[in-house]
């Protein structure tokens, strides 16, 4: 369940990587009825605080103008009518046909090198058709942070360190809150600081889909702006460097109220009439 025109172009996934029926769901629940499915979100660092997110990822055909780097849109009607004819007479746009479902979802992904430039092809010849006028411009693939001018040349556009895209959402979660006692921290520092730390370790999309059409993910830390050794200081610190000092205290206490009580503290003055006798004690 789709509104006609140009959303019929979009295509969601899902938290999941899951291809998700978006706007199906919002038509048989209401858009005021939000679906409850529950997932880990990831975590992203904005304003020096760090919030539970929703990083949305982008992909589009786009037009690039000589001289600017803000870009344009083919309308969403001529695409879909790009594809409604290449579907209806595959000679027709027939680059469209080296683009495949590359990870078996039922959904096409624009991943490969001659899939992008498949698609440039197919959009310019789309543009030429209709008479869009394209001096100085270029069709291009837009892909998260990525602007591909064919499938092998890109470059990379800034992004804020909680961004995916600068052209999609990031949403920030404040709604199913639980308890105090259910956050992070509640129970110590290991809740974090552990090895196996969704905190840290949690592997966070970068972008949905690489050559094989499988998700590329970087580790929850890399998002957060941390680094590899200061993470795994903090878990030797709390694992390991707390346990030692924890024991070692009472330990080192003991040994030394042992020898204490053993020797006594004649041993101690002993030592201090021999060090006012030779000018000096070798130890």
């Amino acid at each position: 369940m789709i509104p006609k025109g140009g959303k019929q172009l979009w295509t969601f996934y899902g938290p999941d990587n899951e291809w998700r029926n978006h706007y199906g769901f919002l038509h048989m629940m209401g858009y005021d009825d939000k679906p409850s499915e529950p997932f880990q979100p990831f975590l992203a660092r904005y304003k020096d605080k760090i919030f539970p997110v929703n990083r949305v990822h982008s992909a589009w055909p786009g037009i690039e103008i000589e001289g600017q780097s803000a870009l344009m849109q083919p309308r969403m009607s001529d695409i879909h009518k790009m594809w409604t004819k290449h579907r209806s007479d595959p000679t027709s746009y027939a680059a469209l046909s080296r683009i495949t479902d590359d990870n078996a979802d039922g959904v096409l992904e624009i991943n490969r090198p001659d899939e992008i430039d498949a698609l440039i092809e197919s959009v310019s010849e789309l543009l030429r058709d209709i008479g869009y006028p394209m001096e100085n411009k270029r069709v291009v693939w837009v892909y998260n942070d990525r602007i591909y001018r064919s499938g092998s040349d890109y470059r990379v556009i800034d992004v804020e360190p909680w961004e995916s895209s600068p052209y999609a959402n990031v949403h920030k979660y404040s709604h199913d809150i639980y308890p105090a006692k259910a956050a992070l921290g509640a129970n110590g520092c290991q809740d974090c600081h552990v090895s196996n730390s969704r905190f840290f370790f949690a592997g966070v999309t970068q972008y949905p889909f690489n050559v094989e059409g499988k998700p590329v993910l970087a580790s929850q830390y890399e998002v957060l702006g941390k680094g590899k050794a200061s993470v795994e200081f903090g878990i030797f610190r709390e694992t390991t460097l707390r346990s030692l000092l924890l024991w070692g205290f009472p330990i080192l206490f003991i040994v030394l109220l042992v020898h204490y009580v053993t020797f006594g503290p004649k041993a101690v003055s002993d030592r201090e009439t021999q060090q006012k006798d030779t000018g000096f004690c070798l130890l």
